[in-house]
């Protein structure tokens, strides 16, 4: 006669194997949202390379500003004004822009200029990310515009 119904012993190995998967997924999906703040970091450090080499090759000052209170910054090719606009960056949910400073002070308004020919910085500035208490430090070289993440 066929067997109608799964045993205890069926039931409880089905069980285990759903656990294990589940336990996998989870820290997976922990180890993505730690990964969130370096992935940000890096990819301001790319959009921070390339407005550098745009001031050098378009013969004309880049300007990156910043807005910690949204949490936002954005490219303008030479002055800043809605017309020179050349990309606006959100950062991802959960990664705060902290601060933007020149030295120890704040910079206000938040703004690092790179200008032609070399693509030299007019300040010396340390960018800071933070997510959950953990930070991520850019630092960007006013003699040759040279940019660095720690």
């Amino acid at each position: 006669m066929p067997q109608k119904a799964i045993t205890l012993v069926e039931l409880l190995i089905g069980l285990a194997i759903t656990v294990v998967i589940m336990s996998i997924t989870v820290v997976s999906f922990n180890s993505m949202e730690g990964r969130k703040l370096d992935t940000q970091a890096r990819n301001m450090v790319g959009d921070l390379i390339w407005a550098r080499e745009v001031a050098a090759s378009r013969h004309n000052d880049c300007t990156v500003v910043f807005n910690t209170a949204n949490n936002w910054y954005a490219f303008y090719n030479g002055a800043v004004s809605t017309a020179n606009l050349v990309k606006n960056q959100s950062l991802s949910r959960g990664v705060k822009l902290d601060s933007v400073k020149e030295g120890s002070t704040s910079l206000s308004p938040s703004q690092i200029h790179f200008h032609f020919p070399k693509g030299d910085c007019s300040n010396a500035a340390v960018i800071t990310l933070n997510q959950t208490n953990r930070l991520r430090r850019i630092n960007i070289s006013e003699e040759t515009g040279y940019i660095k993440m720690e």
